[in-house]
């Protein structure tokens, strides 16, 4: 399996992705409004079988948009994240460490549904 270097990596110790860096960035959206930190991101993570918006559209984006603390970035796992946990971490870690590089902040996680426990995966390896 060729293991390509992508950015960003946050520690010397994190699992290497096995997903191109364009696979990887393909996932998240980042709405045109987005203000790149000057309010603190929150990366919600879908539920299985759906997109980040229509796992979130009636709940948490509405609330979240309004929020002085907090500006949305959806994660869109390929597959509507029916495909390989691992693969769904790497996104997942992915959109993690890019948000913060670009922020420069802190990173809130969101999920429900399979999203937790590919949050988990991404913690963890």
């Amino acid at each position: 399996m060729l293991i390509l270097p992508v950015y960003p990596q946050k520690a010397d110790k994190d699992a290497p992705y096995s997903l191109s860096e364009q696979q990887l960035r393909s996932a998240i959206f980042i709405p045109k409004e987005y203000t790149y930190g000057k309010k603190p991101p929150v990366v919600l993570v879908l539920a299985t079988g759906f997109s980040g918006y229509s796992s979130f559209s009636s709940s948490m984006i509405p609330l979240l948009r309004e929020a002085s603390w907090a500006e949305v970035v959806l994660l869109n796992l390929p597959q509507h994240s029916f495909a390989d946990v691992q693969a769904n971490a790497e996104h997942t870690t992915y959109a993690l460490n890019y948000i913060a590089s670009l922020t420069q902040r802190n990173v809130s996680i969101i999920a429900f549904s399979q999203g937790s426990i590919d949050i988990q995966w991404a913690l963890k390896y």
